[in-house]
């Protein structure tokens, strides 16, 4: 039912945070998604390949993105691992342009706002080389061993990404 599930309740946005629902935690092999229909968290699969998320994943509320029609998508950077299910305020500071075997998949790039090991972090520069490496080798390889390619286009700004979040909030209103 639309009135008590979270992904129709929560607001993509809260103030100069957004809110990221977390569907997978970091250093997970397992695949979670959220299920809009019912509003709860299902296992999806177990990764194939050896390697486990580097971050935490989620979806933002109230999103809408056209090109894969799902929610839009979020790396959240954090120093802790967050359960699935948890809700999550966040600072933008850019976006991972990702073609998901043929399909554009569009990753935000957030930061958890209530983490002082992380909250200094304001845009791509500041993530350091080591971070972007290991969030590009992740995308890059973790659906290997089940035949399917992924490739980073490009890492976009904050102006970039909060321009697509936009986006992707209008186009729920529009379909909802």
């Amino acid at each position: 039912m639309k009135d008590n599930n979270p992904f129709h309740i929560i607001p993509a946005k809260d103030g100069e945070c957004i809110n990221i629902i977390v569907e997978i935690a970091k250093n997970s092999r397992t695949k979670y998604e959220f299920n809009k229909k019912y509003g709860v968290i299902e296992v999806d699969r177990v990764l194939h390949t050896p390697i486990a998320y580097p971050f935490s994943y989620g979806l933002i509320p109230q999103t809408w993105n056209d090109y894969d029609h799902d929610p839009l998508d979020a790396i959240i950077i954090s120093s802790e691992s967050i359960m699935p299910g948890a809700l999550t305020r966040c600072k933008v500071v850019g976006m991972l342009s990702v073609d998901d075997n043929g399909e554009r998949d569009d990753k935000v790039l957030a930061v958890l706002a209530d983490d002082p090991y992380v909250n200094h972090i304001e845009s791509i520069d500041d993530m350091g080389n080591k971070l972007k490496e290991d969030i590009h080798y992740f995308m890059e390889h973790y659906k290997d061993l089940e035949k399917k390619t992924v490739k980073v286009n490009a890492w976009q700004n904050k102006k970039e990404a909060e321009e697509f979040i936009e986006e992707c909030i209008e186009c729920y209103f529009k379909t909802k």
